[in-house]
């Protein structure tokens, strides 16, 4: 079953701290191996998404840190 999270999460920026929306929609199976995440976040006017198979979204985060400005963490 899919779920999905709505909420604001803080990035750390060149300008300090910025409150950006965050979605992460995660299914929950209960065969662990093969849980999927993808989490989309509104940063500066652009949407920037990111997807992972990690039940703790390790991955996930991972994958949207890469895709993220440099200068955002």
């Amino acid at each position: 079953m899919k779920h999905t999270l709505k909420r604001n999460i803080i990035l750390f920026t060149h300008i300090g701290k910025v409150m950006a929306p965050i979605k992460i929609t995660y299914d929950d199976n209960e065969d662990i191996t093969n849980s999927k995440s993808e989490i989309t976040l509104l940063y500066n006017g652009v949407e920037y998404s990111a997807s992972g198979s990690d039940y703790l979204w390790t991955d996930t985060f991972a994958d949207l840190q890469m895709k993220l400005p440099k200068d955002v963490k």
